[in-house]
This record gives C-alpha cells, structure tokens and sequence, in this order.
C-alpha cells in the first residue's frame, strides 16, 4: 500500500517576545509514506521554510524514518535527519540521526500517542562567513503527549505538548499545539493551529511565541 502526501503550509508569527522578534515565514512541505508490511513502513519529511518578509531562506528540513511496530500499541523508528540553517550567503548543515519510541492508544474513541525521541544533533562548525573543520554536538531528548478526538467524520480535533531537553543547555523547548482539521473531500483537508512555544535562542535570551498556522492544503491518494 502507498500513500503519498503533499502539504503547503502558512505560518504567521502573531507574538515573538525575545531579543529580536521572529519575521512572518512559510514553507512548503512534502511527506511521503511507504507501507512495506502491516508493521513495518518508510516515512520521509521534506521541508523547505522562508520568511516572508524579508524574503529569504529560513531553513530546509529533510528526513527518512524507518518505523516498525512490534505490538499492538508499541511502535519504534530509526531516522536520519538532514539541516541546513541558512545564515546570510552561508549555508550551515546539520546532521541528526535520531530514534523513537511510540505508544499508541485508542479509549472511547480518543486516540492518545506518546513519543519519545533521541536525537544526535550534529551542527557544523563555523565563523560570521564560512564553515570551519568540525561539528559541534549535542544530544537532545524529546517527549511528546498528544491526543486526538474525531467530532464527525469530516472534523477532528488534536492536542499536543512536547518538552525538549538538550544536553550542554538543559531545557531546550517547550511546544503546546491545539489543531482542527477539515475533510474537504477528494483527499483534501484543511487545518488550522495554535502553537505556543517557549525556547531558548542561540544568544541564551528567552522567546515566548504564539503562532497560527494554516495548512492550506493536503492530498493524499
């Protein structure tokens, strides 16, 4: 079985409190999946963002996660994460193999999904103009909750929060996200979210952002 998903997303920065605000941006994102077997599948992430205004590259996103579920509830993964954070005219990557853990659930017709990830965070060196030999890492913990509710067979809702720890740095993030999504029929649907993100930034000051963000569009067939 395929399934192929193809997304455009809008993100507008409502509120950045920080030492500089974060610019309006959007991006465009490709995911596909690949079922191999019942259990086990290839999934990728294709993700290429920009601002708006100035509008230059922000940063692009590209993974391939192989997941196999070994019971009913209990699901594992293994990826392989490629960044590239765009500095001007100087392009540096990131390299970010990572492993999952899932647990999946169904009560009354709530979907309940928690995950935990380990990532390896390989960042290039570099100075104001060029990369320099050598990468800098860090080991960063993920633990995501996340609950969904189908209202009707055209509507449903979804509630997740992830807290992210960062060796060298300790707490890293904090993400809540409250989503509705929209079946528009013809494998179309629509989704609107609220992201409240607190982080800390590359200069240790504190950011304290409040997001909207529209997926105006996503197929799948």
């Amino acid at each position: 079985m395929k399934a192929r998903y193809l997304a455009l997303f809008l993100n507008i920065s409502i509120n950045a409190i920080a030492q500089r605000d974060l610019p309006m941006a959007y991006w465009f994102k490709f995911q596909p999946q690949y079922e191999i077997s019942k259990k086990l599948s290839i999934n990728g992430e294709f993700d290429y963002r920009r601002f708006l205004k100035p509008n230059i590259a922000w940063q692009s996103y590209n993974h391939l996660r192989l997941n196999y579920r070994f019971k009913p509830h209990w699901e594992t993964a293994v990826g392989l994460g490629v960044v590239a954070l765009y500095k001007g005219s100087l392009i540096v990557p990131e390299l970010r193999p990572y492993q999952d853990l899932y647990y999946l659930s169904d009560i009354k017709k709530i979907e309940f999904n928690f995950r935990l990830r380990l990532e390896e965070r390989n960042f290039h060196n570099f100075n104001s103009d060029r990369l320099t030999p050598g990468y800098n890492t860090k080991v960063r913990l993920r633990l995501r909750a996340q609950i969904s509710k189908n209202i009707n067979s055209k509507h449903s809702f979804r509630l997740s929060e992830e807290v992210l720890f960062q060796t060298k740095d300790g707490f890293n993030q904090n993400q809540i996200w409250l989503t509705s999504t929209r079946d528009l029929g013809g494998g179309f649907s629509l989704d609107l979210a609220y992201m409240k993100a607190f982080l800390k930034s590359e200069s240790e000051f504190w950011q304290n952002r409040n997001n909207l963000i529209f997926k105006v569009l996503k197929i799948k067939f």
